[in-house]
């Protein structure tokens, strides 16, 4: 009779649980997070910032793979001074409000009463700066209107933009077709690549039937 080795015989092994993957998961994005260049600026209650600290943090943990879960626990360690208060107030130490519970409590607390109209007043005032690029202009006037009005229409997009630009691309930009956008993207890069060429240009080579009056087309915009 032969006789085994308890000891010595093989096991199959068992198999990872799923809190052994997810702590693993943790452990890497900790990792990443510790050595990544990435940072926040806490939130100390400034209303003005709120909204955009808020999407800044959203992305922040994007980047780093963090679960709804995951976003609501680390949350606190991101507010300090009055929002720290608010947060301690807001819900009890053993309280853990999901991520939808905890991003509505604090727009509801720290949104400005009057951001939508502040959007607009920022819409309306904006203008490309000098030696700004039309295309930095335009990715400021994107986010803007889309961060006042996600489902703002195309006209409304262009009457904004339009109105920022420097006098002398207007005046180029009033002769051009411009329905979308898009169009106005391409109409851009057009003429300032014609200004790079010959600054003292006031019209383009080729031009098309605006199908807009000048009057028009640069009045304010309602709100969508």
């Amino acid at each position: 009779m032969v006789r085994t080795n308890p000891e010595s015989t093989s096991r199959a092994p068992e198999p990872q649980s799923q809190s052994i993957t997810e702590n693993l998961m943790t452990a890497l994005s900790n990792s990443l997070f510790s050595s990544s260049s990435i940072k926040l600026t806490p939130f100390s209650g400034n209303e003005r910032e709120s909204v955009e600290w808020l999407e800044n943090f959203e992305e922040m943990a994007t980047t780093f793979g963090w679960s709804r879960t995951t976003r609501a626990k680390r949350f606190p360690a991101y507010l300090l001074g009055p929002a720290k208060s608010w947060y301690r107030t807001m819900f009890d130490e053993e309280e853990e409000p999901t991520w939808d519970t905890l991003k509505k409590a604090f727009l509801a607390e720290f949104k400005p009463p009057n951001y939508d109209s502040m959007l607009l007043t920022q819409l309306s005032t904006t203008n490309q700066l000098y030696g700004e690029s039309a295309h930095f202009y335009l990715l400021k006037m994107k986010e803007l209107c889309k961060r006042q009005n996600p489902d703002m229409g195309e006209r409304d997009k262009l009457t904004y933009m339009i109105n920022g630009f420097d006098p002398k691309i207007q005046q180029m930009l009033s002769v051009i077709e411009i329905k979308t956008v898009s169009d106005l993207i391409k109409a851009v890069r057009r003429i300032e690549d014609s200004l790079l060429r010959d600054p003292r240009r006031t019209t383009l080579t080729v031009l098309e039937k605006s199908p807009y009056n000048q009057e028009e087309r640069f009045s304010p915009a309602k709100n969508s």
